[in-house]
């Protein structure tokens, strides 16, 4: 009979801890915890693109030097590119044909300021 009675108290003893689990649980429900904080890196690159036009289009006080500037791009290769041996006769409307990047090849030099041994170099030259 002992047993009976002590299987009992422990059927009921494990009812009063899980209502009493079932207790907090409520509480720690109300309970608000603090924000998470993340960090977010978004890399983004540009699709590359062609911002030079092949062509362009000559306009009222256009001068062949201006548009060489504009477009960072040699004179002499614009010229040659379109036929043109005077780039003071170029006119308005007239459709020039830009040169491709890979077109242009740097052939010269930043003049040296300095010597190998260091001294400044003159460029001053002899009468």
């Amino acid at each position: 009979m002992r047993l009976r009675v002590l299987g009992a108290s422990l059927a009921v003893g494990s009812v009063v801890v899980t209502a009493g689990c079932a207790d907090d649980d409520d509480d720690l429900a109300s309970i608000t915890l603090p924000p998470i904080q993340t960090t977010t890196t978004t890399t983004t690159t540009p699709p590359t693109t062609t911002t030079q036009p092949r062509f362009y289009e000559v306009q009222p006080g256009d001068t062949l030097i201006k548009i060489a500037d504009a477009f960072r791009l040699p004179m002499t290769l614009i010229m040659e590119k379109n036929g043109i041996e005077n780039p003071d006769q170029i006119y308005a409307g007239q459709i020039l044909e830009l040169p491709d990047a890979s077109e242009v090849v740097v052939t010269t030099l930043p003049a040296p300021t300095t010597s190998l041994a260091g001294a400044p170099i003159s460029t001053t030259t002899a009468p």
